[in-house]
């Protein structure tokens, strides 16, 4: 199938979407040494990230009313690309921070339009894309995660700053060749959903669980790195691992979430993915090393891989709403944890250790476990005896 069509091209957003967190993450530890972050500066940094990417995903169906997704695309991804540069040579903490708050944006910004653009794909092509677009995120993280922390730490910040430019250079001329203008009926759907939410017990409950699971995975993200090379400082140039491992295992479950969707059910499928998620977040808190470390990243990247898009099937088939305003409740839900847990998450790191910090969220995924078993149990009910 040629590139430079509709579907060419988002797959390529999504994919240079997955390089920047790869890329970013790979060189986390290099970046905030020479910045002089500590890491409870660095939790408080991923929070404004996460906090000017929630606002940016709001922000970003306003816009979409007035401004085909196209043009949109055209602007916000070579943008999002100079910021990841910008933060790259950051020298000092205020640098990094704006440099991470204004990154956080842009990144919201792609996410909601590139997948806003893939909802349009998946229609005009009259089957299931979304979850192989997904897949192509994943697997940008994992390609790109290694090679930033080997070139960082060998070359400097120049080396991944040009192999940054050129991704989204690539991904831009392929937007502006094969996506078309569309009307922007999915921009005013998106922005009138909040208007005709409400919160179910079954929306919050739903909403925490991705929220949890959302959280998990920018720790694992964000922190695998910084973890790996704390724990074999002769390895700091391959810390990417942890990330690369992370979002590969979690590719290879994405790319057949659907099959797996269709043979367990989603509910079933979260309380599967939770445990092992739970598994991998064990694994990592007990420090055992580098290599462990990396198994138990991988499955994280495998239990966090099917979570988020079988809650939100669940948010739609569960709550009674249309789709669009289902989604908006979720969404927001899922900021109780996302927004807090990085800024917590680092001075768990800096007042005790990693390991404290990463079996936080072994509790945690438990806690989500528990409610989704919850909610699969008070659906049951409410549906009643089966009849035979």
């Amino acid at each position: 199938m040629a590139i430079s069509t509709p579907i060419g091209a988002v797959r390529a957003v999504f994919f240079v979407f997955g390089t920047v967190l790869g890329l970013w993450s790979g060189a986390v530890p290099t970046v905030a040494a020479a910045a002089h972050v500590s890491p409870a500066q660095l939790g408080i940094g991923f929070t404004l990230f996460i906090v000017g990417y929630l606002a940016a995903m709001s922000f970003a169906g306003v816009i979409a009313r007035r401004i085909s997704l196209r043009r949109i695309l055209l602007v916000s991804v070579p943008t999002l690309g100079a910021t990841l540069v910008g933060l790259f040579f950051a020298r000092d903490p205020l640098w990094f921070m704006i440099a991470l708050t204004v990154m956080g944006i842009f990144a919201g910004t792609v996410d909601l339009i590139m997948n806003a653009e893939g909802v349009a794909v998946e229609h005009d092509q009259r089957r299931p894309v979304l979850a192989g677009l997904h897949a192509m995120a994943s697997g940008g993280i994992a390609v790109s995660a290694i090679p930033s922390s080997l070139l960082v730490t060998t070359l400097g910040p120049w080396s991944i700053s040009a192999l940054a430019v050129v991704l989204h250079l690539a991904a831009v001329v392929l937007v502006w060749r094969g996506t078309p203008e569309r009307p922007h009926d999915g921009g005013r759907t998106m922005t009138r959903a909040a208007g005709s939410s409400r919160f179910s017990w079954v929306l919050v409950a739903i909403g925490l669980v991705a929220g949890i699971s959302m959280a998990g995975e920018l720790a694992a993200i964000m922190w695998s790195s910084s973890l790996l090379a704390t724990e074999a400082p002769r390895l700091a140039a391959i810390a990417g691992t942890g990330a690369a491992f992370f979002a590969g295992f979690q590719w290879s479950i994405r790319v057949f979430a659907d099959r797996l969707r269709a043979r367990l059910g989603d509910a079933r499928l979260v309380n599967v993915s939770l445990v092992v998620a739970i598994s991998g977040f064990g694994i990592v808190a007990y420090g055992a090393g580098f290599w462990p470390s990396v198994v138990g990243f991988a499955l994280i990247g495998m239990g966090t891989a099917s979570i988020v898009p079988c809650s939100f099937a669940l948010a739609v088939t569960s709550s009674g709403l249309a789709a669009s305003a289902a989604l908006a409740v979720v969404t927001l839900v899922t900021a109780l944890p996302r927004a807090p847990m990085p800024a917590l998450f680092g001075v768990a790191v800096e007042r005790f250790s990693f390991a404290l910090a990463f079996g936080g969220f072994t509790l945690l995924f438990a806690v989500a476990l528990a409610i989704s078993i919850a909610m699969g149990a008070k659906a049951r009910s409410a549906r009643g005896p089966r009849v035979n």
